[in-house]
């Protein structure tokens, strides 16, 4: 099922997509972002043609400036090393039929474990990794991270956008600031668009002494739209594991870990509809089911395993049910009781 704003005709919600197939959205143009050495088969050779690129930042490039279909960039084959090139979306007149969107294929998606076995982009001197300045882009099962000091640095940022004309989506993705300890927000959307942010890990190692010290920073524009923010984890080493900043901002089933100061600072209180929410300190989002002051039991957080240990009595079982938007988890597994975060936890065959 999917859900639009009346006032835009965004899509706010979209339906699961647990494991894309290499080809499966309709009448799109293809593109490719392989390791280098990667031997294409005949099929992909023949949809992919000449769009093969060793890199995401080539890839966007060579997108179409005008396109009259959906662009969608596939990460493919097994990555020994990571994609160091930060890439700029820019330049390319998307609408909501013909949008961008990258997608990582098989065994490249993200889970609630950061991986080098799996594509990273991974930013290396610059100030974001992931800039995002065109109107209709969606990310599924990237890895990305940024290790740059620096006041404002990030993995994930955007401004100077239309506003009105914009939709970001953001689906089992992975997004981590590494740079100890001068860094700032590893997610923030300055532009303030419409957005979906679900089944995510985001986390800040940061420990910078700083309002930007933080894993997101969540904004989105009263006048256009809403934003949802659905089962995702949130870690910070810094001030905060979340800074909100507007009142149309629905935060469900989110966990808020860490934070020195607060894990979450509302400079604007988010929806008065946010609940289901579990932070490890004092604050919360004000809804009635939110839970304060909450052990949660991680696998490995300071090695950025965010999986659920199965001896957790918090999260597990006490988020709401939001099947009508998508029924499966970061790790693409069925949501059968609703655990709070991006990681329902599931038993080890």
């Amino acid at each position: 099922m999917t859900y639009w704003n009346n006032k835009t005709g965004h899509p706010l919600k979209t339906p699961p997509r647990s494991f894309p197939e290499e080809f499966d959205v309709e009448g799109a143009t293809y593109y490719a972002v392989a390791e280098a050495g990667y031997v294409y088969s005949e099929k992909q050779t023949a949809i992919y043609s000449t769009r093969k690129y060793n890199t995401l930042f080539a890839a966007e490039a060579g997108l179409a400036a005008s396109p009259t279909t959906p662009q969608v960039i596939n990460i493919i084959g097994p990555w020994t090393g990571a994609d160091n090139t930060p890439v700029t979306f820019s330049g390319t007149s998307t609408t909501s039929t013909n949008y961008i969107l990258v997608q990582a294929i098989g065994d490249n998606i993200a889970d609630a474990k950061w991986s080098t076995d799996k594509y990273r982009l991974e930013g290396v001197s610059t100030l974001y990794t992931i800039e995002i300045n065109d109107d209709y882009v969606r990310f599924y099962g990237i890895q990305a991270s940024n290790d740059v000091a620096g006041h404002f640095n990030g993995t994930i940022h955007s401004q100077n956008m239309t506003r009105d004309d914009t939709y970001f989506e953001f689906d089992r993705c992975f997004f981590i600031n590494t740079s100890v300890p001068n860094t700032g927000y590893t997610f923030r959307l300055e532009s303030y668009p419409q957005y979906t942010l679900k089944n995510c890990v985001i986390v800040c190692r940061s420990t910078y002494d700083n309002d930007s010290s933080a894993a997101a920073e969540l904004t989105s524009d009263a006048t256009y739209g809403e934003s949802y923010i659905y089962n995702n984890t949130f870690h910070s080493d810094g001030l905060y594991a979340i800074r909100t900043r507007s009142t149309v901002l629905y935060l469900k089933n989110n966990i808020f870990s860490g934070g020195t100061t607060a894990a979450i600072n509302e400079s604007v209180s988010p929806h008065a509809d946010s609940d289901y929410n579990a932070s490890t300190e004092s604050d919360t989002t004000g809804g009635g089911n939110d839970i304060a002051n909450a052990s949660i039991s991680f696998v490995d957080a300071p090695n950025n395993d965010f999986h659920l240990r199965s001896s957790d009595l918090i999260v597990r079982s006490a988020g709401t049910d939001l099947s009508n938007s998508f029924t499966t988890d970061i790790d693409g597994d069925y949501r059968a009781f609703w655990d709070i975060g991006a990681d329902e936890y599931r038993k080890s065959p």
